[in-house]
């Protein structure tokens, strides 16, 4: 019995696969990138890896980012994005930090659209910046869907984001 398997992200399996980040980095053509993480990596000395790694080409890093994103994470998100001039992103950790920075992605696009209103189907409509995400957590998917939950405080609802346009382009998938 045959079966086929097809995602329109690229995966790269493999121990120690995160150092190569810069060599991703350059196969999308980044240039100024926010890398996009819990307060953890920053503690921990795992963000000033990925900074040393990616050799400059991340500018910025972002982690102001709650268990269940909210709104107005993923606005300051999108702001730093705009600041730095981004032209993409690395995801780092679990479901959080994936949909934090895919929906951040879709507001720096779409700014004159609330994250509300970029909620339900195919209603971002424009590229996004390319995304790099590495999953430090198993069993969200976040690295490979076409989706980004957020949590609307105003109306304490969570609000789902499906667009093509929020698959990463490579989801590198590393054990260590």
């Amino acid at each position: 019995m045959n079966w086929n398997f097809h995602l329109p992200v690229e995966l790269v399996f493999g121990s120690g696969t995160r150092h190569e980040i810069k060599s991703y980095i350059e196969k999308i053509g980044g240039t100024r990138g926010v890398l996009v993480c819990g307060k953890s990596f920053l503690r921990n000395g795992t963000a000033d890896a990925f900074l040393q790694a990616a050799d400059g080409a991340l500018v910025s890093v972002f982690s102001d980012i709650r268990p269940n994103p909210t709104t107005e994470n993923v606005n300051a998100c999108a702001a730093e994005m705009r600041r730095v001039e981004a032209d993409f992103s690395v995801a780092l950790g679990g479901g959080s930090p994936m949909d934090a920075a895919k929906a951040a992605a879709a507001k720096s696009v779409r700014p004159e659209k609330k994250i509300t209103q970029l909620a339900g189907l195919l209603k971002v409509g424009r590229p996004l910046p390319p995304i790099i995400a590495i999953p430090t957590t198993s069993g969200t998917g976040s690295e490979t869907t076409v989706a980004a939950v957020i949590t609307d405080r105003e109306t304490n609802h969570k609000c789902a984001i499906m667009d093509l346009n929020l698959i990463p382009h490579y989801a590198i998938l590393d054990p260590e």
